[in-house]
């Protein structure tokens, strides 16, 4: 279930790509759209605490208020490294995404447990979008 939030909140910035035409403003407006709503909840589980823009890099972050934050950890890791899989396949498969990844643009997410520990961190950038359409991901931290 958290995937589909990711990626929905990461296809409003490319509803803002598709809307302005130019990628450094989309990016902009769909950062400060963000920011002026957050913290919300995307669903009972998953919290927006913030987005920001720096240079190129989208960062968003949330917190996981959901028992897969605290499952076992051999659990969450397994449960981690599906997530980011699904992901970067998602993003980098989104034909508003895909040109902004290739102009360089980074979408990063670092989700949080209710306590304030991270949990794990998701950064989709050229070369794992590379990675993800030849059948694997390159890079899964």
């Amino acid at each position: 279930m958290t995937k589909w939030i990711l990626i929905a909140i990461v296809a409003f910035v490319a509803f803002f790509h598709w809307n302005s035409g130019r990628t450094a403003r989309a990016f902009e407006k769909a950062t400060a759209e963000i920011q002026r709503r957050a913290p919300f909840e995307v669903t009972p589980d998953v919290r927006m605490d913030k987005a920001e823009l720096k240079g190129k890099e989208l960062a968003l972050f949330l917190t996981l208020l959901d028992e897969e934050a605290d499952a076992p950890f051999v659990q969450q890791q397994q449960n981690i490294h599906l997530l980011k899989t699904q992901l970067i396949k998602g993003w980098c498969a989104n034909k508003d995404l895909r040109p902004a990844i290739n102009d360089g643009y980074v979408i990063a997410v670092t989700a949080r447990r209710a306590d304030g520990s991270e949990l794990t961190r998701v950064r989709v950038n050229e070369e794992e979008c590379i990675c993800a359409v030849q059948g694997d991901i390159c890079v899964i931290r």
